[in-house]
């Protein structure tokens, strides 16, 4: 199978867990943590993403979904690249070239994608 970006990080927010001061992790979080694990990247929780954007670590933070929902609202520093399902095996090679612009050269820092949706 074609992989995009084997290391990086994957992040669901889900909107019914946003603003909840104790998280509470969705019945399929564990099987999605398991398939992630699998795969080579790990699932970020509403919290640690939180976490880590005020404690000011650097990554990439990459916000998925159509550029009208970005436009809506998004997470302060989050670049759009919208992806969609027909986009989970191959990439067409415009949308391939454009992605790894958008990543640069670093294949060390870390990227955090995330959606409205966990798909």
């Amino acid at each position: 199978m074609n992989r995009i970006v084997p290391w990086f990080i994957l992040v669901c927010l889900a909107l019914p867990m946003a603003g909840h001061a104790e998280e509470t992790l969705p019945p399929w979080w564990s099987q999605a943590q398991a398939q992630a694990h699998t795969d080579g990247y790990s699932l970020l929780t509403p919290v640690a993403l939180d976490c880590q954007i005020r404690h000011g670590l650097a990554f990439l933070l990459v916000d998925v979904r159509p550029g009208y929902e970005y436009d809506r609202g998004h997470i302060d520093g989050a670049v759009n690249f919208e992806f969609n399902l027909a986009d989970r095996l191959v990439l067409k090679p415009e949308k391939r070239a454009a992605f790894e612009g958008l990543l640069g050269p670093d294949k060390n820092r870390n990227i955090v994608f995330y959606c409205r949706s966990f798909r």
